[in-house]
C-alpha cells in the first residue's frame, strides 16, 4: 500500500484495522456503484465508508449530499455538517432530501413534446423540466409597481436574459418578469 492510499483513507483503515470482521464500503471510481468489502484493497481513486451503525449516512456524505440535525425540538431541519462525529445519536439525523426541481405553479415544459403547462400536485417530474425561455420564443413580459399599484404588460419575442431583467426582442429596456405565451390564458380565466 503506498503512502496516498494510507493517507486518503487513513481513518477508514484504523476503523477496519479494530473491527475486521465487519468489513468497509467500496464506492467504484468509474461506476459510482458501492460494494461491500470483506478484504478492501483501499484503492487510491475508490472511496470507502466503514461499515457501521452510520453507514448509510457516510455513503450519502461520500456522494456529496449533506446531514441534517433536528432543530428547535425537533419541528425544523437545518444541514449540520458535511461529515459524521462521534457524538451524533443516530435517531436524531437524516439524508437532506433531494430539492425539487420546480414546484406547483411554476411553469414547466414536457421535454418529449415541448408543450408548456403550469406544475401540479403529484406531478410525474421526470417527464417535465422547469420552463426557461429560448431565443425567439413568444412570452409575456410584465413589470408592476406596487406603490403606483400600475404596471406594462407585453407579449413579444424573448431575446436575452441580463444581471436587470428579461429582454425583448422589440423593447430595449428590461422586464422583471417573464413567463410563456400560456400565461396569457390564466390571466383570461381569472377575470
Amino acid at each position: 500500500m503506498t503512502f496516498k492510499q494510507v493517507s486518503k483513507h487513513s481513518k477508514v483503515i484504523k476503523w477496519f484495522c479494530d473491527n475486521p470482521d465487519k468489513g468497509v464500503w467500496r464506492k467504484d471510481f468509474h461506476t459510482g456503484a458501492w460494494h461491500f468489502c470483506r478484504q478492501p484493497e483501499f484503492n487510491y481513486k475508490d472511496t470507502y465508508v466503514q461499515n457501521d451503525e452510520c453507514v448509510e449516512f457516510r455513503k450519502a456524505l461520500a456522494d456529496g449530499n449533506k446531514v441534517r440535525m433536528p432543530e428547535d425540538n425537533g419541528k425544523t431541519w437545518f444541514t449540520h455538517c458535511d461529515k459524521l462525529d462521534s457524538w451524533y445519536n443516530i435517531e436524531n439525523i437524516r439524508i437532506k432530501p433531494e430539492e425539487p426541481e420546480f414546484k406547483v405553479g411554476d411553469w414547466v415544459r414536457e421535454k418529449s413534446s415541448g408543450f408548456i403547462i403550469q406544475a401540479y400536485e403529484n406531478m410525474i417530474s421526470k417527464n417535465f423540466e422547469l420552463w426557461k425561455p429560448k431565443k425567439d420564443e413568444w412570452c409575456v413580459f410584465w413589470d408592476y409597481e406596487e406603490k403606483l399599484k400600475s404596471g406594462v404588460l407585453m407579449v413579444d419575442l424573448f431575446k436575452s436574459k441580463s444581471t436587470m431583467g428579461y429582454i425583448s426582442k422589440n423593447v430595449i429596456r428590461p422586464f422583471k418578469n417573464i413567463a410563456p405565451l400560456e400565461f396569457i390564458q390564466t390571466l383570461k380565466d381569472k377575470k
